[in-house]
């Protein structure tokens, strides 16, 4: 069992349990499309929040802008309403901070990121975050989805195809800061994803695009409901 830097489980995602969620999806999905409709609408209770960081090595400076994007995200909470949660993505899918509105506990995760993989399980990450989207919560807030990459997927059991069927079955908007992305990633993916859910995909090239990013997305998240 891994373990925070806390001291608490950290949550991981195999490829079997995966598998799992993409079956069971699959077969919401088809019952969505034949008219047995979400009927959680979003409202203006507050934020679920959920950041996904990209752990792999392929990408130098990768975690500090990682670092700079999550707190400065989780400082906009409105603690006591909003709730975050922390998830990382190499090789594995691991959430190492469950939903909370304690500022503190999300910002210590964040410090904790470090590069830990090589391989990348873009999708699958992202696919975890709406499906976590389109469960039930109490309060009705709204999902906020942010992901930082370098943009490249090379490791999911996840298609693109899976991908727009859980972000179809969600109210989360998706947010994306893709940071040195190569030719022939998957930002393409990424920017679709954006559009689809009234989020936005930014590839900013130097630190002062990055706090821009964060300015538009933290605007986006105090603005109100999905489009």
């Amino acid at each position: 069992m891994r373990l925070s830097e806390r001291g608490n489980p950290v949550k991981t995602h195999t490829t079997a349990q995966l598998w799992v969620q993409v079956c069971v999806a699959a077969t919401i999905s088809t019952q969505l499309a034949l008219g047995q409709d979400n009927d959680q609408e979003p409202t203006d209770d507050g934020l679920r929040l959920t950041l996904l960081f990209d752990v792999s090595n392929s990408t130098t400076g990768l975690t500090a802008v990682s670092q700079a994007v999550g707190i400065d995200l989780v400082e906009r909470l409105n603690e006591g309403r909003d709730v975050g949660q922390v998830i990382t993505f190499g090789q594995k899918v691991s959430i190492v901070q469950e939903f909370t509105s304690d500022r503190g506990r999300l910002k210590s995760a964040i410090m904790a990121l470090h590069s830990e993989s090589s391989t990348t399980s873009l999708f699958n990450a992202i696919y975890i975050a709406f499906r976590g989207a389109s469960e039930p919560d109490d309060q009705r807030r709204r999902d906020v989805i942010v992901v930082v990459s370098d943009g490249d997927d090379t490791g999911s059991l996840v298609t693109e195809e899976n991908l727009k069927g859980a972000a179809a079955s969600s109210a989360a908007a998706f947010y994306a800061i893709t940071v040195k992305s190569r030719r022939g990633s998957d930002v393409g993916v990424l920017r679709a994803l954006a559009k689809a859910t009234g989020g936005q995909a930014f590839e900013p090239r130097d630190t002062q695009e990055v706090e821009m990013s964060c300015r538009e997305i933290a605007v986006a998240m105090a603005r109100g409901k999905r489009p």
